[in-house]
């Protein structure tokens, strides 16, 4: 029966990190959004869960530059380790990006540098496409 219950709230944990796949949420905005959804969760238990998912690479935790605590990130599972996330430091935009050029730079730096990436946390800073070209937020 337990299996079942953590199921369920698996289930709907994902359903909300889906349905926000183009954004990021923090732990205080994914509890809102289950609570919406009719599937409220207890703080230790969403952490717990989102703890997981992070580990098998299905969501990257963001150290948040605005808010307090960290933001979670959809990421998916069809990436095959091709993936990294961007964020603009002007407009701050998080977007999952898929390129298959990374594993070469992950194996290049392993092979030469003796450094291992976490794919599932690595997070580059940048200018987002918009803001490069005087878009978003431009002074």
């Amino acid at each position: 029966m337990s299996r079942t219950y953590q199921t369920r709230q698996l289930a709907a944990l994902m359903s909300c990190i889906r349905a926000h796949r183009d954004g990021y949420l923090t732990i205080k905005g994914l509890m809102e959004q289950l609570d919406e959804a009719g599937s409220p969760m207890g703080l230790a238990t969403v952490y717990r869960q989102m703890e997981k998912l992070e580990q098998s690479g299905l969501v990257f935790r963001v150290a948040s530059d605005e808010q307090n605590g960290a933001c979670w990130k959809y990421c998916g599972s069809d990436h095959g380790g091709a993936c990294v996330l961007v964020k603009c430091e002007r407009c701050g935009a998080i977007a999952h990006m898929s390129c298959e050029e990374l594993p070469a730079l992950y194996h290049h730096l392993q092979e030469h540098h003796g450094f291992t990436v976490n794919p599932n946390r690595t997070l580059l800073y940048g200018l987002c496409g918009q803001c490069a070209e005087g878009g978003h937020g431009a002074d």
